[in-house]
């Protein structure tokens, strides 16, 4: 017998907590906005798919003041944010907008529904997001047509052997590649599945072995599948009406950098011809992928101050800083050569301006009667300070 539970409200509902879901809630309840953080899962996979934290994920650690606890211990985050509601909801089953909320329906394990309402509905799901597909948003692109065998296990030989030190990724220069996951002693090997031998079970002695070009001893075999790379991007991240919207996977999948080379078959190049061209004719919300330091909102968002300033031209080798508004905020240490622009940057709630000034700010107090202060965690950074990029 089904037995509807009592509906609950909350501001926002972000459904999938993985890296994306997880960052969202905490600069969420650094600016005091509650939410309630809806996962299917009671605790965190084994296998992670995430292998690569880039530089622009760490400055934005940086941001929320946990970067050093992420570089130290594993799965950290900073004690300095309150709790948010969060629970093991069970799976995500539908949602519909009623007037100015949307309530999200979920079954939990016994197969009993309950609603949460919320002002705004977040798909953090993933790759196979459920709620992208009932938001009716489309995908375009698709599977990658070679389908590649995944194999995780530790070898202490091959950690001994590593004739060119420790690298994250390793390119055989036959096929595949291999993943240093810890700088010890485990590794994942990926190796296209249409160069094994066909029309028998697949041996992953045999993957990795094919991978390195030659045989190691395997101490332990962890985990070995068949996977398929993706490259798609969706038509848009949000519903008309604003309310719900997709981040992270759920938005678009790309194959995980050492699976570049699979886009450049015939079929990948199809499909990045079919991606290139939906991007060329699309919205401001798709123009961003791929794209990490030199991303710029000033084209098209209504949050940005236009102030007449002249675009520079974006180069895909070199990055060039700007303070024209839309830009990655330019960064420079202070003296001390420890302390980071980033490091002053809002706390809490506020807005934070930061303002390279010559002697005496003689706008200061003019500025402060008009009331701009009172927004704003300001910072002035005499020039003679001394300064490095």
């Amino acid at each position: 017998m089904i037995i509807p539970q009592p509906s609950e409200e909350t501001p926002i509902t972000i459904v999938g907590v993985g890296p994306v879901g997880i960052f969202l809630t905490y600069q969420l309840s650094r600016l005091n906005v509650p939410c309630l953080l809806a996962e299917q899962s009671l605790r965190t996979t084994k296998w992670p798919k995430m292998n690569l934290t880039n530089a622009r994920v760490m400055e934005m650690l940086r941001v929320l003041g946990i970067a050093d606890e992420c570089r130290d211990i594993e799965g950290s985050v900073g004690e300095d944010v309150d709790d948010q509601p969060s629970r093991n909801s069970g799976d995500y089953l539908s949602h519909a907008e009623e007037g100015d909320n949307v309530a999200t329906t979920f079954v939990d394990k016994d197969g009993q529904p309950h609603t949460v309402r919320s002002r705004y509905l977040i798909g953090c799901d993933g790759g196979s997001s459920r709620l992208s597909k009932a938001a009716g948003i489309k995908m375009i692109g698709g599977q990658m047509r070679d389908r590649i065998y995944l194999v995780h296990f530790r070898s202490h030989e091959l950690a001994e052997k590593l004739a060119f030190g420790r690298s994250w990724p390793i390119f055989p220069i036959h096929s595949g590649f291999i993943i240093d996951q810890d700088d010890k002693d485990t590794f994942t090997a990926h190796y296209p599945v249409s160069k094994l031998p066909s029309g028998t079970r697949i041996d992953p002695h045999q993957v990795v072995y094919r991978t390195l070009d030659g045989e190691v001893k395997i101490d332990e075999l962890l985990v070995h599948s068949e996977w398929t790379p993706y490259f798609s991007i969706a038509e848009k991240y949000y519903i008309d009406s604003l309310k719900v919207l997709l981040v992270g996977d759920a938005a678009h999948r790309s194959p995980p950098p050492g699976g570049r080379a699979r886009d450049r078959t015939p079929a990948g190049e199809e499909i990045r011809a079919q991606i290139k061209q939906f991007i060329d004719n699309s919205g401001p919300d798709t123009i961003d992928l791929g794209i990490e330091l030199d991303l710029r909102y000033y084209e098209h968002s209504p949050l940005i101050y236009h102030d007449g300033s002249g675009k520079h031209q974006w180069d895909v080798q070199r990055y060039i800083s700007s303070t024209r508004p839309g830009c990655r905020a330019p960064h420079v240490f202070l003296k001390d050569g420890e302390t980071s622009t980033y490091d002053l940057f809002g706390k809490g709630p506020e807005w934070t301006l930061i303002n390279f000034i010559n002697g005496n700010n003689p706008d200061q107090e003019e500025t402060r009667k008009r009331g701009f202060y009172d927004c704003l965690q300001g910072h002035e950074i005499p020039s003679e300070t001394g300064l490095r990029p």
